[in-house]
């Protein structure tokens, strides 16, 4: 029995967990889902991405706090643990669980690049599936190898992002855009707001997917560290068996809260420009610190999770964000659908007309619908469709 419910908790927890990233992602997502969000000049002369009013100011510096940079890695450090979960079930059928592995991986791939090239370009699936590869490298490392890879490349690529959009921003910061560059950010906006499908489209492949793509060498090292280091909570039997880990998640859960305030505190200074220094390099430092800051913060909430989720009455107070989880591909997915129809021309076309707060709101408005439409889904079927799809494929020649 004891058995039974530890499994029962160690699944919600873990479901709740991937619901709760999805919030978290949409929150954030909102900004490049209304208004130019992958333009260079975006933050200089696009006025749909900054606050007009002191609620807009407000949300804008809570979600730099709370959200922005927190819940990508969240989301990258469940699959991970998710990885880690799959791989030892694999092993423990005896399956070739690196083949499996890598099918589940090449439909990801698949599905990320259609998600990409026809939907939108702030999709994360390929990096996933690219970062997901190199996890294999490290099935045979000790846990104290897997940990040290973990810190290193998290460390390391927030140094790197750190220096690189510093020097950028203050690249940025010492040109004036100019008519052209305003001109060009307009013509987007309107090509977004009132384009045809078609129109859109050879928008994206033009000004954006290409620079998304050409980003992963410098995403992938960030992504890898965050997927070890879900990886290693796994190994640790962290989640599985977390009644014996309770002095270290408590521990976890100080130490995470009082240095993610700290690390938060700062980067929410330079993002919102709070600093004597010039706006532009503020916002870069800003950027580049939230790349140690966010998964501390990260690390804050799944110790959260875990802890509420050994008291009753606090789970069941959670547990909605379990149905949410439990359709994680499709609801992310989903997200964009219902987004890109709300704000694209071949939608209302209310691109580039949505406050701070307006984005905000939908953003709340599109999960609490997610919320609704999750729950009743999971009491007629055990599966997303798309959980099902993958599933299908990743099985279809396992021997």
């Amino acid at each position: 029995m004891a058995q039974a419910v530890s499994l029962k908790e160690r699944i919600h927890t873990i479901d709740m967990l991937r619901g709760f990233a999805l919030l978290g992602i949409i929150l954030a997502n909102m900004a490049a889902f209304k208004a130019l969000g992958f333009s260079q000049y975006a933050d200089t002369v696009n006025t749909s991405l900054t606050e007009t009013t002191a609620a807009d100011q407000t949300i804008n510096t809570l979600l730099d706090f709370f959200v922005i940079g927190k819940f990508y890695p969240l989301f990258s450090f469940l699959f991970g643990l998710g990885f880690y979960m799959f791989y030892k079930r694999l092993v423990e059928k005896n399956l070739s669980a690196d083949r499996i592995f890598q099918r589940r991986l090449l439909f990801l791939l698949l599905v990320g690049m259609i998600h990409l090239v026809f939907l939108w370009s702030g999709d994360i699936l390929h990096l996933y599936a690219v970062t997901g590869f190199f996890l294999l490298m490290f099935t045979q490392r000790s846990n104290k190898a897997v940990l040290a890879w973990a810190l290193g490349l998290i460390l390391a690529s927030g140094f790197f992002m750190t220096l690189l959009l510093t020097a950028a921003s203050a690249g940025t910061a010492s040109m004036n855009p100019g008519a052209s560059a305003e001109q060009s950010v307009a013509s987007g906006i309107s090509v977004m707001a009132n384009g045809s499908y078609g129109d859109i489209l050879s928008y994206r492949l033009n000004n954006e997917v290409v620079f998304v793509l050409l980003q992963l060498p410098f995403s992938v090292p960030f992504i890898l560290g965050l997927f070890l280091l879900g990886f290693y909570f796994g190994r640790r039997s962290m989640f599985t068996d977390a009644g014996s880990h309770m002095k270290s998640w408590k521990r976890l859960w100080i130490h995470s809260l009082w240095f993610g305030l700290a690390l938060n505190t700062v980067v929410t200074a330079f993002k919102q420009e709070w600093t004597p220094l010039p706006a532009g390099i503020s916002t870069g430092i800003g950027d580049g610190l939230n790349y140690m800051a966010g998964p501390v913060m990260m690390l804050f909430y799944v110790s959260s999770f875990v802890l509420a989720a050994r008291n009753t009455g606090l789970r069941r107070v959670l547990l909605p964000f379990a149905s949410v989880g439990r359709l994680a591909l499709t609801n992310y997915l989903l997200q964009t659908v219902i987004a890109v129809l709300l704000f694209h021309g071949y939608g209302l076309g209310l691109f580039g007309e949505v406050s701070v707060t307006g984005g905000f709101t939908a953003a709340l408005i599109i999960y609490i619908f997610q919320l609704a439409g999750s729950h009743w889904y999971v009491k007629k079927f055990s599966q997303g469709p798309m959980e099902y799809l993958w599933r299908k494929w990743t099985y279809a020649r396992a021997a």
